[in-house]
């Protein structure tokens, strides 16, 4: 077991195994750059932050609390763990050579950085012309046109869950919309589609080929309500 409670801890040996816990508190910083890792134990990141350019096996356990951050700058097969009420990043440089589980992936609000947590994708190019996403039997599938990410994730989401925006350093930033805005938002989209198909049919004509009638938005829902003029 190894606590960093302060300051930089650098470890580069050749290599480096660990089966127990590394945690890393009090705005402390963990460096491990050892040509290759194997982790079967558990990197912690609470109040400080975990990089790791070495290439990672063990298939492990990497936990995120608060507003920690672990990054992985090579090929990783850890589990991470978003902990209850973080709003902490997971970076990957290698977004692509990531085969391990992202759980408890979640965010507050219509999902703004501050308020969510996040998936640094350094190598998929947000504003790639080809960027694409989907998802589909628990993984996230993001493309750029040259790299291709796929995600897998423990727990209910749909590609509404996800939203996608620049990181300002070239690659894409993820977030978690939580399902009750998620689906309020495609909601009210469907009911606004309904609405103009019900407009186009069903308003009664001036017999001038006008249509009278006036369109009104209210309700925590956006439910449409139709009022026609006299």
């Amino acid at each position: 077991t190894i606590a960093v409670t302060g300051g930089t801890l650098n470890i580069d040996p050749t290599n480096f195994s660990n089966a127990g816990s590394i945690s890393v508190s009090n705005g402390a910083t963990l460096n491990i750059s050892s040509n290759s890792l194997a982790n079967s134990g558990t990197l912690i990141a609470n109040g400080g932050n975990i990089t790791v350019t070495s290439a990672m096996s063990g298939a492990g356990t990497a936990d995120i609390f608060g507003p920690s951050q672990i990054a992985f700058r090579a090929g990783s097969d850890e589990t991470a763990v978003f902990e209850s009420g973080s709003t902490g990043e997971l970076v990957l440089t290698q977004s692509t050579a990531y085969s391990g589980q992202i759980q408890g992936f979640a965010g507050s609000g219509s999902g703004a950085a501050a308020t969510s947590d996040k998936l640094d994708l350094q190598d998929i190019n947000f504003t790639s012309s080809q960027f694409a996403d989907s998802y589909a039997n628990n993984a996230l599938i993001i493309r750029d046109g040259t790299h291709v990410a796929q995600l897998k994730f423990a727990g209910s989401y749909d590609l509404t869950n996800f939203q996608f925006g620049s990181d300002g350093a070239g690659g894409t930033l993820v977030t978690e919309v939580p399902g009750a805005a998620a689906k309020s938002s495609t909601q009210s989209s469907a009911q606004a589609a309904l609405l103009a198909q019900y407009m186009a049919t069903s308003l009664v004509s001036d017999g001038v080929g006008s249509t009278t009638g006036n369109l009104t938005s209210t309700g925590t829902n956006a439910d449409m309500l139709l009022a026609h003029a006299a």
